[in-house]
């Protein structure tokens, strides 16, 4: 297993146009940020309201679309845009972001709030647990990465009152490039391949989604 102690370059890499799209986004939403101080209480439910967050089903958590990029571009024979960008968050009524897996290379900005454990478990066998938050140091980070094709879980810490999130996904995110839940072979292959995967925790980052 490995516990990230700050970005990994290699899943980094990105282009200047993309860096400073993503300065952008993550500059706006922190002014947003900055303009209300209200209580950590009603502090959800303003952000809640102002991004028409929406509950997901599925995945777990709330979500409200930002934007994508134009025009769209021919990736494996399709049109797509090649990034798409969404605000995601977790609150202590809704604390799971449930295991799911994406065609697309997807990174997580802490906008506000946490902190948050993120889990991803790639085809590699690579286990990661990073925890996002503002003590930034050897064990928490903002910025969490997660290559293509790995399965990926968040959860909120005990304590914490919600945790505001910007995620993109690079090429766009798809329904049909989304891979969501598992069951007992999927546990019994993974279990174990970090000190965090226990069969206990990896049923409960699959919740509702469990596949029997």
């Amino acid at each position: 297993m490995a516990v990230r102690k700050g970005l990994n370059p290699k899943m980094m890499r990105r282009g200047a146009a993309g860096v400073l799209l993503l300065g952008g986004i993550v500059a706006g939403a922190q002014q947003f940020v900055a303009t209300r101080p209200v209580s950590p209480a009603s502090r959800a439910e303003q952000i809640i309201q102002a991004l028409d967050l929406r509950p997901q089903t599925r995945e777990g958590g709330l979500r409200g679309v930002i934007g994508r990029t134009m025009p769209e571009t021919l990736i494996d024979g399709k049109a797509m845009a090649v990034q798409s960008r969404n605000y995601d968050m977790l609150t202590s009524a809704l604390p799971i972001r449930y295991l799911h897996r994406l065609e697309s290379e997807e990174t997580h900005i802490l906008v506000e709030g946490g902190p948050v454990e993120v889990f991803v478990i790639c085809p590699s066998g690579r286990t990661e647990r990073d925890v996002m938050g503002r003590d930034y140091g050897p064990v928490e980070d903002a910025v969490v990465p997660v290559p293509a094709g790995c399965w990926q879980a968040a959860k909120l810490l005990p304590g914490a009152e919600f945790a505001l999130m910007v995620s993109t996904q690079a090429p766009e995110w798809r329904s049909d490039h989304l891979h969501i839940g598992a069951g007992p072979e999927w546990i019994r292959h993974h279990e174990r391949k970090g000190t965090w995967a226990t069969p206990e925790l990896l049923r409960e980052l699959i919740g509702p989604n469990w596949q029997p």
